[in-house]
């Protein structure tokens, strides 16, 4: 998401409103532009840092959450595996993916939530829950270690695996 800096949106009122031209420079309508966090009247400048403000505390507090589930998931499994390959990150990376297709998918074709929390549970939640450079700090270790078909083995269901429950968690959400 773009937000436009104050000086620069007054600049380009002034220049909308001198040459009546809409801003199709940006790549949007007057309406969108409008309708952006970034766009808006200067009479609606506390308004919208109020919505910046409590769009950025939604995405820490659920990004806190998803660490949180992460941190308590992944540590679980990984005790009860009781094994040195990386059980907990993957089952966290792999959830992660087919909730987020599932999730991001189903308030995008239901409009059920607005599009702060939408990006608060995207952005956040699923920013901090499911773990990247876990999943390649791991595989590193392992290449480190010579355990070239557990790394591969790692690589393969994560990105294969992960792939197909995006998609599966795509397609159960169209269906519902």
């Amino acid at each position: 998401m773009v937000v436009i800096p104050s000086e620069a949106r007054d600049l380009l009122f002034r220049y909308i409103e001198e040459r009546k031209q809409i801003p199709r420079a940006l790549g949007m309508t007057l309406f969108e532009f409008f309708q952006h966090p970034g766009g808006g009247s200067a009479g609606s400048s506390r308004k919208r840092q109020i919505g910046a403000t409590l769009r950025l505390a939604l995405i820490a507090i659920f990004g806190a959450i998803g660490t949180l589930a992460r941190y308590g998931l992944q540590g679980l499994v990984q005790f009860r595996a009781g094994s040195t390959f990386p059980y907990g990150t993957l089952l966290i990376n792999l959830t992660g993916c087919f909730l987020l297709g599932l999730i991001g998918q189903f308030t995008l074709n239901r409009m059920v939530i607005s599009p702060d929390w939408r990006v608060a549970i995207a952005v956040g939640f699923f920013g901090g829950y499911p773990t990247f450079s876990s999943f390649g700090w791991e595989t590193a270790k392992m290449l480190e270690d010579g355990g070239w078909a557990r790394a591969a083995a790692y690589v393969t269901a994560s990105v294969v695996a992960g792939l197909f429950l995006s998609v599966a968690g795509i397609r159960l959400a169209n269906q519902l």
